[in-house]
């Protein structure tokens, strides 16, 4: 079975980097975010280790799962690991606790 993942396995990015540290800078926020949506978008590829370190969940592509993996630890209330899919959005979440969006 061939390992598709982008950086060939492993937690830590290819450059020694903490996955989700997309800018490799040593501190997760809003930089990281940024820089994993913008690939998403195509406006800006990311390349080498910023690359690895965006593949927040080592599934091998940079999505949306990855983004809301790297906000959960920029939160605290997650990490970046194989496998995580940081889907922890559902109705509940989407309660606007009574702001009505159509007014």
């Amino acid at each position: 079975m061939a390992d598709d993942r982008i950086c060939g396995g492993g937690v830590s990015g290819g450059g020694g980097g903490d996955r989700g540290d997309v800018n490799g800078d040593g501190t997760f926020n809003i930089l990281d975010v940024l820089l994993a949506v913008r690939h998403i978008l195509g406006i800006e590829h990311l390349e080498d280790d910023g690359l690895c370190l965006a593949d927040c969940n080592d599934d091998g592509r940079i999505d949306v799962y990855d983004v809301m993996g790297i906000v959960d630890v920029i939160l605290g209330t997650g990490e970046c690991a194989p496998g995580t899919r940081h889907a922890k959005l559902g109705p509940e979440a989407l309660e606007f606790h009574g702001y009505d969006p159509m007014y």
